[in-house]
């Protein structure tokens, strides 16, 4: 019986018209596969109908060889192509997205470089009027679990409790602390001290000071099973000691990682990462899979519906009911990123990825939205071959960012075994060896389903999400890069809605880098730090010529910067201090810094106050500030350590049991774990209270009315709360 790839070449050698090199059997069953989407839905009829078409093209043209070469080329064409309207690349079919991901495979195997990459785009014109084809949404069949909604009684009526510390307004940001005002929720990664065997789960603990152990732990998965847990609507069990793991829902033996969380009128979203390691020496697809769980009645807890994405969890943003996932998705053996509800989702539609016109990384970045409502609803899944680093987001538009360094032409050469090239090279042209970075940045319009809209770089890296900020339909933003004398210099970029440049302020600091960076308004405010911490004010009302009005320094230097109100900003930070008798400096402790910025050419210091031998992860995180706005003060996580240099340290390892070091580290270390509240007031930073906890060390805080609730998590990452009320 002949096959379908027979059938074509007969018709092909019969017509006395040789077919083109690239539609041998490989490339045949290519186009094929490419149906696949449609044969899901439709069977294998579909199947038939394309090959029927491709038979049929090749006979209608057999007359004519030109015109089946053309026919063909075109209908396959070996190149994708240029949507010029947003400067990307617009791929057609998978067998293109192979090709690419093939041929920067190649090249990466050849070279440690990240710059020039595989030039993929040779034909810029998709058709005779520039214009590319058009982006159709990636849809996908619903799935429901036949459970309804059960309502949002999750929510308690007239409590006042904190919200995760947000970059923009509308925009919910995900964490792994959350409350609702009845409970709380955090994010646990622990493993058991028989078998060490690792768990991660979402402990729910009631909000009522005293509480210490949380009544529920929810583990993820599609296998998600219920025990019901003592909670304050339920009357409590005698028998039952709900200080064991009398809740957990699959166990030590889930493969599931909790990233992150959301809760929105009484749904608990759980963001995962699903590693599936390696089988046969062959790299398994991993995942990003998200949970939706009803906890309006915490007794019983449903599992409404699932999303999974390739790849490994880049980040998340919440608009309304609509999570949007990004992921990065290594591909090494020319896979081809997958989207959809449930545990096996399909494959992105090949006119819903992109690529810039030189990639240099098989990686893709995955965007997808999802509702976490509505379950008839389709998803929607865009992918570009890039990667991604810092996220920032608005009600109207996505902006991901990531750098890429160029290491030198030297650093080409010698990770390709060239050694007497690359010392050739290394004299031919000094600007070749400089390091340099740059930062490709990706629009989303958020605002009719999710698409590219647009691309461009800058000079330099980010710090962090905060350097981006849209404001009136121009994108700011701030980066450290390099300058010839293999400096540290800052730059701060004004972009359009193309994502072309229209103004900068470049080259300040130098030989210092970005700590901090906020926007407000028509102002940027900048923190550098080598050894002192200079504040810049930099104006942004013409977005062709920003400027620079004027800087301040103060020792030690702020990771994060909150606007007090229009002539004040707070700064986070870093506390650091000389080491005596040398010109080394030390960072050490946790410092506040209060600025005046009524007269942005002049900017000074109001107040600061420092806490030596003190941490918290609020310098480096900032969903770990806990603003209230009924007290209008502030809430962050301290940890104390100080150990006594002067006594002699003694090697547990050495003839000591554990409980003999225990004692002796006990009388050497001070070690405790706390929190700060403090409030601006009079230009004055107004610490109310700094409060001590039983636990050694503390995670994170959230509030609930009169109450502070602290979590902890103890050796075998097992997580306590603790509790104090407001002074």
């Amino acid at each position: 019986m002949m096959n379908d790839q027979d059938f074509i070449r007969e018709k092909v050698e019969n017509s006395g018209v040789k077919a083109p090199e690239h539609m041998d059997e490989a490339y045949v069953m290519d186009a094929i596969a490419d149906t696949k989407p449609d044969q899901e839905r439709v069977g294998k009829k579909r199947t038939g109908i394309r090959v029927a078409a491709l038979a049929a093209s090749v006979v209608i043209v057999a007359g004519a060889a030109v015109g089946i070469g053309v026919h063909l080329h075109n209908s396959r064409a070996a190149v994708p192509q240029v949507n010029k309207g947003i400067g990307l690349v617009q791929f057609e079919n998978y067998n293109q997205v192979r090709s690419a991901l093939k041929k920067i495979n190649e090249k990466t195997d050849r070279t440690y470089t990240t710059s020039g990459g595989y030039d993929l785009a040779v034909n810029e014109a998709a058709d005779e009027n520039g214009d590319s084809i058009s982006v159709q949404s990636s849809s996908k069949g619903a799935f429901t679990t036949g459970i309804e909604y059960a309502g949002t009684g999750s929510d308690s009526v007239g409590s006042s409790h904190s919200e995760t510390y947000k970059q923009v307004e509308g925009v919910d940001e995900a964490d792994v602390i959350k409350t609702d005002g009845r409970y709380i929720y955090a994010v646990e990664h622990s493993y058991s001290d028989d078998d060490y065997s690792y768990r991660s789960a979402v402990c729910v603990f009631r909000a009522i000071p005293g509480e210490v152990d949380p009544i529920l732990r929810i583990v993820p998965g599609e296998g998600f099973e219920y025990a019901p847990a003592t909670a304050d609507e339920a009357t409590p069990d005698e028998s039952t000691d709900i200080n064991a793991d009398i809740a957990v829902a699959l166990g030590y033996d889930s493969a599931l990682t909790i990233g992150d969380i959301y809760i929105k009128d009484g749904r608990l979203i759980i963001v995962c990462e699903d590693f599936a390691g390696w089988d046969s020496d062959k790299r398994l697809e991993d995942y990003v899979r998200a949970y939706v769980y009803d906890v309006s009645d915490i007794n019983s807890v449903k599992l409404l519906d699932s999303y999974s994405q390739s790849g490994y969890y880049q980040s998340s943003r919440m608009i309304g009911d609509k999570l949007y996932l990004i992921s990065n998705d290594y591909s090494d053996e020319e896979q081809i990123p997958l989207c959809g509800r449930g545990s096996t989702p399909d494959e992105i539609a090949a006119d819903c990825i992109y690529s810039v016109q030189k990639p240099s990384r098989s990686t893709f970045l995955i965007v997808s939205s999802y509702d976490t409502l509505d379950y008839s609803a389709q998803t929607e899944s865009k992918a570009i071959l890039g990667v991604g680093d810092d996220i920032y987001c608005n009600e109207n538009n996505l902006y991901i960012a990531a750098a890429e360094w160029n290491y030198g032409i030297w650093m080409d050469y010698v990770y390709a075994g060239d050694e007497e090239d690359a010392a050739a090279a290394d004299t031919d042209d000094e600007e070749d060896d400089i390091d340099t970075v740059k930062t490709k940045i990706y629009k989303v319009s958020l605002t009719d389903g999710i698409a590219f809209t647009a691309y461009g770089e800058v000079e330099g890296y980010t710090n962090n999400q905060y350097s981006f900020d849209e404001h009136d339909g121009y994108l700011r933003v701030a980066t450290t890069g390099t300058n010839s004398d293999y400096e540290d210099v800052n730059n701060l970029y004004i972009l359009d809605d193309s994502l072309n440049t229209v103004g900068s302020v470049t080259g300040f600091a130098e030989t210092e880098s970005i700590k901090a960076v906020r926007y407000v308004g028509n102002t940027a405010y900048v923190i550098t730090y080598e050894r002192t911490d200079p504040l810049f004010v930099i104006d942004l009302s013409d977005p062709a010529a920003p400027a620079i009005l004027g800087e301040v320094k103060i020792s030690g230097f702020s990771t994060m910067l909150v606007p007090v109100d229009d002539n004040t900003v707070l700064g986070i930070g870093v506390n650091t201090g000389e080491v005596e008798y040398t010109d080394m400096e030390v960072q050490g402790g946790i410092k506040l810094a209060l600025f005046d910025v009524s007269d942005k050419s002049a900017p000074k210091v109001l107040d600061s106050r420092s806490y030596v031998n003190y941490n918290s992860n609020v310098t480096y995180n900032p969903k770990a500030l806990v603003y209230n706005p009924d007290r209008s003060d502030y809430v962050i996580p301290l940890n104390y350590y100080y150990y006594d240099s002067d006594d002699e340290y003694i090697d547990y390892y050495d003839d000591w049991n554990s409980d003999e070091w225990e004692t002796w580290y006990r009388s050497h270390v001070e070690q405790f774990g706390g929190m700060l509240n403090f409030r601006v007031e009079g230009g004055k930073i107004v610490e109310t209270d700094l409060y001590r906890s039983e636990h050694d060390r503390i995670d994170r805080c959230v509030y609930v009315d009169d109450t502070v609730y602290l979590t902890s998590a103890d050796d075998y990452g097992r997580v306590s709360l603790d509790s104090v009320s407001y002074k």
